[in-house]
């Protein structure tokens, strides 16, 4: 079961017409294929880093508007990277993007204000919808999707 899906109701936030995200996954096949996902959207500009060490650079350098972090890099836990979050000059979202189904770990990712936890098994779709909800940036706005053993949307 589910214990982790929660939708709050939003209000709707004009969109900035660009949107800058940072992927951060040690596999690059991944990469490619969320970053094809994302180059069909208009306005959305994707960059990849394959190691939280080249994800805090790309923090820095790109300064994207969301990121998009594994809980399992090669260097660093993904939840040493979201810690960091709160250091950052910009104020970066995040989403946690895992093969990890874990409720502890998702607690833990939501804790360190991730806005959304998303599973690799869940439907693309479902990362568009987290990566929309998150942009919208209202106060207190979350959708949550999570997948243990049913789709819980």
């Amino acid at each position: 079961f589910c214990c982790l899906c929660a939708v709050a109701t939003s209000v709707h936030v004009k969109r900035k017409k660009t949107l800058r995200i940072l992927f951060v996954d040690k596999h690059p096949l991944i990469a490619n294929g969320i970053a094809a996902l994302i180059s069909a959207r208009e306005g959305w500009h994707f960059k990849s880093a394959f190691s939280a060490k080249a994800g805090i650079s790309g923090l820095e350098e790109f300064a994207p508007d969301i990121a998009i972090i594994e809980l399992h890099l090669s260097d660093e836990p993904g939840l040493e990277l979201l810690k960091q979050a709160f250091t950052w000059p910009q104020r970066t979202r995040c989403i946690v993007l895992t093969s990890s189904n874990d409720p502890v770990v998702a607690a833990l990712a939501l804790d360190l204000d991730a806005k959304a936890f998303v599973s690799k098994s869940d439907d693309p779709q479902r990362l568009i919808e987290a990566i929309d909800t998150t942009a919208e940036g209202a106060p207190g706005c979350r959708r949550i999707w999570c997948r243990m053993s049913r789709d819980c949307a």
